[in-house]
């Protein structure tokens, strides 16, 4: 008998199986049926003959490692590892609201809220893996598992690779889905990183938003070239009713080299997050094409409704029906117009500034990142000798120091070793400062902080010149400098103030006045980081606030 399983109704450790929900080549799932509490499970198998291919059972084991060590509500809950005459299994909670797979074969394009919402549940089981050094790198629709109300739970990290142990992957062998693979898949697999599940989350969401994935070819070899060659295309080319940074978004996941990508699942995460506050706190959004203003859907609506009911209707409503049909059709000649008239008469350059002051007033980071790519970029280019070149070295200045930032809470922040490691001698530098001012940050030596970051800001300077990223760092820099001068201040002033009244009572006062005025001196002095070790008659008459140098081996 061709159907016959000879699992099925089989007991396995405490599991009663049940019926059989799937398979593929890291085993067999089953539904089974918790003896003891009668609760039912998804019980992923792997027969003896499997266990016998290759590097399988090794993958196996460590699957059931990580899921045992992983406790997060977007990841797959594990209950138990076994094995029973041979055959091994791994108990995970069971899913029944099917496959982002399945929801896309039916829903997609899904609404850009609908896709964010998922998306950032996918981020949050990603970032919980990468700080656990753990890249899935078969991160697809199929193995995304969907609850009952649309919560994500990531499964199958079969051919995960742990960043700090051993890769499993066979020599001269790619693993993973072809049209969800990264490029660094395809070539080079010593250089996967967290960033490889960024490139396929990338794809889904391109498959959610526009119901295509981003390349389109037929053969396997086809998709993997085209990873490899082809430019990111914008999910924007085939649904424009999208928000600007969604489409940003997607298409610098989307980045041929891994550095292109986003810092981590984190930043993915803030970004889609913002997005959302935004829309819910009735905040305007900003769209490739306005939903309703589509003009490869104008008059789609009426077409429809005449192919199925235009034939029963009378000949007035037909003739009406026909109207909207012109109509339409004339709202799509006009759009398709004024795109033609958008080529031969460009924004002008006023247009172009309008545009980029008003959105770099905005307090989003992301559109200032829209402006620079929308408009001031084509204002450079199109008009190098305009007017603003001072506002626009601002606006970039302000670009470069955000990003900058948010690159230094990485560098400062994560637990991902890939991550604390820096892409260019600028952040070697900065790196380097950090580490060698950390005692004094932790004492609260302010001025020696100072030396520090001035030091810092010497080396970064030449470099600046010639480099908008070096440049960035020693707008950091300076930006330090200028916080721990504000530190200074704030905690020298009523030290300061103590020290006028103690000089007017030296000089004015009674002995009463002096005893108490050199008490209250006294105790800022104590409190002071600054002057802690200072007694009044020690204080300078002119304390002023210069950097020092750090003690030699710091």
């Amino acid at each position: 008998m061709e159907n016959f399983d000879p699992y099925l109704g089989k007991t396995l450790g405490s599991f009663h199986v049940d019926s059989k929900l799937g398979s593929g080549a890291m085993g067999v799932v089953y539904q089974a049926t918790h003896t003891p509490s009668g609760k039912k499970f998804a019980l992923k198998l792997l027969p003896r003959e499997m266990s016998l291919q290759g590097q399988t059972a090794v993958r196996f084991r460590r699957e059931a490692n990580l899921l045992q060590q992983f406790k997060h509500p977007n990841i797959v809950r594990f209950l138990a590892f076994g094995k029973h005459q041979g055959d091994m299994y791994v108990a995970m909670e069971m899913v029944t609201g099917g496959t982002l797979d399945a929801l896309l074969d039916k829903e997609a394009p899904l609404d850009w809220r609908e896709a964010a919402r998922l998306a950032i549940e996918i981020c949050d089981a990603l970032q919980y893996a990468h700080e656990r050094e753990v890249v899935h790198r078969d991160l697809k629709p199929s193995n995304l598992l969907l609850t009952p109300d649309r919560h994500i739970k990531l499964s199958d990290f079969g051919i995960a690779k742990d960043l700090m142990g051993t890769d499993l992957t066979a020599t001269g062998r790619t693993l993973g889905t072809a049209a969800y693979m990264a490029p660094e898949q395809i070539s080079i697999a010593s250089s996967i990183s967290h960033k490889t599940d960024l490139y396929a989350l990338g794809v889904i969401l391109h498959q959610m938003l526009s119901s295509k994935l981003p390349f389109d070819a037929t053969t396997q070899p086809a998709m993997l070239a085209a990873h490899l060659n082809n430019p990111p295309p914008r999910p924007s080319s085939k649904n424009p009713e999208i928000p600007l940074v969604l489409d940003d978004l997607v298409y610098s996941l989307l980045q041929k080299a891994p550095s292109e990508r986003p810092w981590d699942a984190l930043a993915v995460a803030t970004q889609l997050r913002d997005l959302l506050d935004s829309d819910a706190a009735g905040k305007p959004i900003k769209y490739v094409v306005k939903p309703g203003l589509n003009p490869t859907r104008a008059g789609a609506d009426d077409l429809a409704r005449r192919a199925s009911k235009g034939k029963n209707k009378p000949k007035s409503a037909r003739n009406y029906g026909k109207m909207a049909e012109v109509a339409g059709l004339v709202a799509v000649l006009g759009l398709i117009l004024g795109g033609v008239g958008y080529w031969l008469w460009p924004p002008s350059e006023e247009y172009l500034f309008a545009r980029a002051t008003q959105m770099m007033q905005s307090g989003e980071y992301t559109d200032w990142t829209a402006a620079m790519s929308r408009y001031i970029g084509p204002l450079e280019r199109r008009f190098p000798d305009n007017p603003h070149q001072s506002e626009i070295r601002q606006w970039k200045d302000k670009i470069l120091a955000e990003r900058v930032n948010r690159r230094a809470e990485v560098l400062d922040k994560s637990t991902i070793a890939t991550l604390g490691r820096p892409d260019n001698p600028a952040e070697d530098a900065y790196i380097k400062a950090r580490d060698a001012a950390a005692d004094d940050i932790r004492a609260g030596r302010l001025t020696h902080i100072a030396g520090h970051w001035q030091k810092l800001a010497e080396t970064l300077a030449p470099m600046a010149e010639k480099d908008d990223i070096a440049r960035g760092w020693l707008l950091l820099t300076q930006e330090r400098l200028r916080q721990v001068r504000e530190a200074w201040e704030a905690d020298t002033r009523p030290v300061l103030e103590k020290h006028r009244r103690w000089m007017q009572a030296h000089r004015f006062g009674s002995p009463k006045d002096l005893e108490e005025t050199t008490q209250e001196f006294q105790d800022a002095l104590k409190n002071s980081k600054v002057w802690s070790a200072t007694m009044p008659d020690q204080f300078p008459l002119d304390p002023k606030f210069e950097p020092v140098e750090p003690p030699a081996g710091n």
